[in-house]
């Protein structure tokens, strides 16, 4: 009952074109109401933008349970990767190199999955807020109020720089969804 998340399949019309259509794509709606509400006013005040994170399967749970949070701490058993660049959340405009941080979930025992063995990619809006900080490849965040995963990408790797595709906005996709209903 804890539980309040969702995952809406995109329609065909609201997917990213260049994402192999091997991948599955999904709206994600996982941030409390009361997350949300924080995260739109630094996003009124600061602006946003689209990058990705990637991680390692087993760590998609909590990621959805609790947000991303910054595990760079000593004593954080939730962090997967070193710090190469100081403490925080970690992103990239790339698709590329978010991927070198996913590790695929082992081969599924349910032979009719249509998941046999799959990997995931997150496509977050993050705040433009003073604690994101840009490292020319990577970013980094400490503001965990200030990111939401909006997509989650399933499927096999691919090459996408944020910046050079029309990606559809959360609120279109959610007016295009409430259309359907």
């Amino acid at each position: 009952f804890t539980n309040r998340n969702q995952f809406i399949s995109l329609p065909s019309n609201m997917r990213i074109q260049d994402i192999p259509s091997t991948s599955f794509q999904f709206l994600t709606l996982t941030a409390d109401p009361n997350k949300e509400t924080v995260f739109q006013d630094l996003k009124k005040r600061y602006g946003s933008r689209l990058l990705w994170h990637g991680s390692h399967y087993d760590r998609w749970y909590p990621i959805f349970h609790n947000g991303l949070v910054d595990a760079s701490g000593a004593n954080s058993n939730l962090q997967a990767n070193g710090k190469a660049l100081g403490p925080g959340i970690y992103y990239a405009s790339e698709a590329s190199i978010s991927w070198g941080y996913v590790r695929p979930a082992p081969r599924n025992v349910y032979k009719n999955s249509s998941f046999p063995q799959f990997s995931c990619i997150a496509l977050c809006e993050v705040a433009n807020v003073p604690e994101l900080k840009n490292h020319v490849w990577a970013f980094t965040l400490t503001n965990e109020s200030a990111c939401i995963v909006r997509y989650l990408i399933v499927g096999k790797q691919f090459d996408l720089t944020i910046s050079s595709h029309n990606i559809p906005t959360y609120d279109l996709v959610l007016s295009e969804i409430a259309k359907r209903k």
